[in-house]
């Protein structure tokens, strides 16, 4: 699967394939990075309802599983002699054989973020749609984790309780990742993941 370089604003890909600069921080620069918490965190909640051409529009910007791992490169990726680079795969909705102990099952998936070394700062925040007749409705979510002074950061709960078996339903996983590299500020990266023909046994 092709790799394809990204950068982020703070709460959406602009594009995919091209650098664009990143919104700072207030009081944040190489020198005096600021370390985002889970009362600041730079990707800002998601709607709970889209129409499908809002969902086109929010999507318009970021990967899909299809077409590989997101790379979230910053301006000051390259510190001292190394070479920090990190890669995130938002993976596949499955039914989660966890979900056996409720009546209809769960979804959900894993999706992660690796770092050839450590940064500063790694979190994410994920969303599950359900695709409707008029649109998007968000049914789990946000899932938010963070992990500091680390190479990867793995979600592991991101989950959606089934309230009915039938019928087949199509889902979307949304993923917005953020690094914080050494000297550097966040930088946020979004990717979705849709469940393939005809959806999950899943409502």
């Amino acid at each position: 699967m092709k790799k394809v370089t990204v950068k982020a604003s703070l709460i959406l890909l602009s594009s995919c394939a091209i650098f664009v600069s990143v919104p700072q921080a207030a009081n944040a620069s190489p020198l005096n990075p600021v370390t985002f918490t889970a009362d600041s965190a730079p990707v800002a909640p998601l709607p709970d309802t889209l129409t499908n051409d809002e969902m086109n529009e929010l999507v318009s910007g970021m990967q899909d599983d299809t077409e590989g791992q997101v790379s979230l490169a910053g301006p000051h990726t390259f510190v001292a002699k190394t070479n920090p680079l990190c890669m995130q795969d938002t993976g596949e909705i499955w039914l989660r054989t966890s979900g056996s102990g409720y009546q209809f099952g769960a979804i959900g998936g894993k999706p992660s973020l690796s770092c050839n070394v450590p940064v500063e700062y790694l979190a994410f925040s994920t969303d599950i749609y359900r695709q409707e007749i008029w649109g998007w409705q968000k049914v789990a979510g946000p899932f938010t984790n963070q992990n500091w002074g680390a190479a990867s950061l793995t979600q592991k709960s991101v989950e959606y309780i089934c309230t009915a078996g039938q019928p087949y339903t199509n889902f979307r996983m949304i993923a917005n990742g953020t690094v914080t590299y050494p000297g550097g500020t966040p930088i946020s990266g979004g990717a979705y993941s849709d469940t393939k023909n005809p959806g999950l046994p899943c409502h």
